[in-house]
């Protein structure tokens, strides 16, 4: 056989770093497009953010579950499933994507047509995306001598596999030339964008857009399924029956379902008529609340790439957030009058009778005992399942001892004539930790800016933790895991509270990095209830409340109790006490299983004035 091939080499221990970069650029760039897309369409582009969020976890999490054999699901329920495994399918990451897509456009009443954006979106990523899979040879072609062909380096399954085909022998240093299947692909979706270019106002319903392209990309994939070796697909894709792959079956009806639906939509008497917006903004701030705690509870399970994605987006979504919050309360904010006002306060009139802001000087300390003492990895193996810190310094302990010290400032605007309220400030924490066995302290610092709002009934805010950081966010003993320090420079934080102290007779808060009782470094996450006497009529107590913060990786939690009283007009006081619960580990991350308990306490001060 002929094996000389047109394009070089490829070692795939050199270029299987491109996938990543590939998957990143052609999530980016699909990204990009969709919010442009949404943008000229005047789409309400928060909804529409979200649900591209929403869209690519699907993408994500689906495509992991498509490449897992059938034969083997019976690892996921005895929790033997590694979401970190490297294979893909398109198929399943497709299917859960838009499955996820269009539940949540439900959901959130989302109107807009958007079918026709997705007619362009899905080729323009497998064009991107597809090169990546070409430089990590996941799937690869059958032989052939063809000067087109592509070869690959011995690293890899395809050269174990052309050696038992007899196609090479021991001592070729490369694979026998085989058909570039994802070039294929990239070529067929080429061609798709091609055809929407050409017939995109040939079209009574725009929405049948989405249909070609899908038609086409069916149908080019169909014909390149014919030069795909078949032990490269996943689950039963690869299987024959009558003479085809199941997939390209699978291809036919989704050809013959397009194709039909093509039909019924330019053949419709009436074109659609979609409702005009029905913007719930309640529907909006709970599915941020539930796809942030999905994202963060799940984060261990995501590769670094995909988090990149995941949070690339959440960035996005964050800055519109604030862009909004920036609009609602400067950009409409009555200058002129405050200017007039301004302007007789600094020329000592007493126009101004009462204030307009409240501000909050702070300060709150806490002592506990988080039962473990903490190693920073010194050392980084590469195993068969992925890397794995093999030494830790255990020279220089961290921890059980803690103290922590947070300075704070806060500033609530205080003006009536706006839904909203704004809210910022600034906190600076300090962590002590202490090991006495082996005489050791170690000292961290953070600054914390925040800014949100105040509504009738939810107070939300968002911020970003500066500095030197432990936290327990990027310390792992597990398989898979490729962080293995015990430090960050950067934690974004979010809070959200229902109720309002001096309003409601409840007030729940969940934190992210923010905790009122616990500095960033040391929790992850909180949940804290309050009840507020003072609505019932008590004059002193401003809040009593249970929390319970998360201690993550350690699966250990400070439970405490706290108590909000007022020392005078001015000064407020609050109570911390409770108890740390978590199981003892030893350096290698080893359990002994027994839960321990620890007491823990804190104190704060806070200072108010109006002006």
């Amino acid at each position: 056989m002929n094996n000389f091939s047109f394009f070089p080499v490829i070692h795939i221990e050199n270029t299987n770093y491109l996938f990543d970069l590939f998957f990143v650029l052609a999530f980016s760039t699909g990204f990009l497009y969709l919010l442009i897309s949404g943008y000229k369409k005047s789409f309400h582009l928060l909804s529409w953010l979200l649900l591209i969020l929403s869209m690519y976890i699907g993408f994500i999490v689906g495509s992991k579950f498509g490449a897992i054999a059938f034969d083997q699901w019976d690892t996921i329920y005895n929790g033997q499933f590694s979401m970190l495994h490297t294979k893909k399918s398109a198929i399943g990451g497709l299917f859960m994507g838009l499955s996820i897509f269009f539940l949540l456009k439900k959901l959130l009443k989302f109107e807009a047509p958007v079918l026709p954006i997705f007619a362009v979106f899905f080729p323009l990523f497998i064009i991107i995306q597809r090169f990546g899979c070409l430089f990590a040879g996941c799937c690869y072609g059958t032989p052939t001598d063809a000067v087109f062909g592509i070869t690959y380096g011995k690293v890899g399954k395809l050269y174990d596999q052309h050696l038992d085909m007899n196609l090479i022998d021991l001592s070729a240093s490369n694979t026998h030339a085989v058909h570039p299947y994802p070039m294929y692909l990239i070529i067929g979706s080429i061609i798709t964008l091609i055809v929407l270019a050409t017939f995109k106002n040939k079209f009574k319903n725009q929405s049948s857009l989405f249909f070609v392209s899908f038609f086409c990309l069916n149908f080019f994939r169909f014909f390149a399924e014919f030069f795909r070796e078949a032990s490269s697909n996943h689950n039963i894709q690869g299987a024959f029956w009558g003479g085809l792959k199941m997939l390209q079956w699978l291809l036919l009806l989704g050809m013959v379902v397009n194709l039909s639906i093509i039909f019924f939509l330019e053949w419709k008497k009436e074109m659609p008529k979609y409702k005009a917006y029905q913007i719930i903004p309640a529907r909006i701030y709970l599915t941020i609340i539930l796809l942030s705690l999905f994202i963060f509870i799940t984060r261990n399970t995501f590769s670094l790439p995909e988090l990149y994605v995941i949070q690339g987006v959440i960035i996005v979504i964050c800055g519109f957030l604030f862009y909004n919050l920036y609009y609602q309360t400067v950009i409409n904010f009555k200058w002129i009058p405050l200017s007039i006002i301004g302007f007789s306060f600094f020329t000592m009139s007493q126009t101004i009778d009462k204030g307009t802001a409240a501000h909050s000087i702070g300060i709150s300390t806490t002592s506990t005992n988080i039962i473990n003492s903490y190693y920073n990895c010194t050392k980084v193996d590469q195993g068969c399942l992925g890397k794995y810190c093999s030494e830790r310094d255990t020279f220089n302990p961290i921890g059980p001892k803690y103290f922590g010290l947070n300075l704070n400032y806060d500033y609530v605007s205080l003006a009536t004539d706006r839904k909203y309220r704004l809210n910022y400030g600034v906190n600076t924490q300090f962590d002590f930790f202490s090991n006495k066995v082996g005489s050791k302290n170690n000292y961290f610092l953070n600054i914390h800016p925040y800014v949100g709002y105040y509504g009738n009934l939810i107070h939300m805010r968002f911020g970003l933790h500066m500095g030197n950081i432990f936290t327990n966010f990027t310390i792992s003993d597990k398989l898979f895991d490729e962080s293995t320090k015990n430090t960050s420079n950067f934690l974004l934080s979010y809070r959200l509270q229902i109720g309002q102290q001096n309003k409601h007779m409840f007030l729940f808060k969940l934190n992210i990095f923010d905790d009122d009782y616990i500095n960033a470094g040391l929790n992850s996450y909180s949940f804290y209830l309050q009840y507020n006497p003072k609505i019932s009529g008590y004059k002193y107590i401003n809040g009593i409340g249970f929390g319970q913060s998360n201690l993550s990786v350690r699966n250990g939690s400070i439970y405490y109790l706290k108590t909000d009283f007022d020392l005078d007009e001015n000064f407020n006081c609050n109570l911390f006490f409770g108890l740390t619960t978590a199981k003892e580990f030893n350096v290698y991350g080893i359990s002994n299983n027994e839960m321990q308990e620890k007491l823990n306490f804190g104190i704060g001060l806070n200072y108010k004035f109006i002006k």
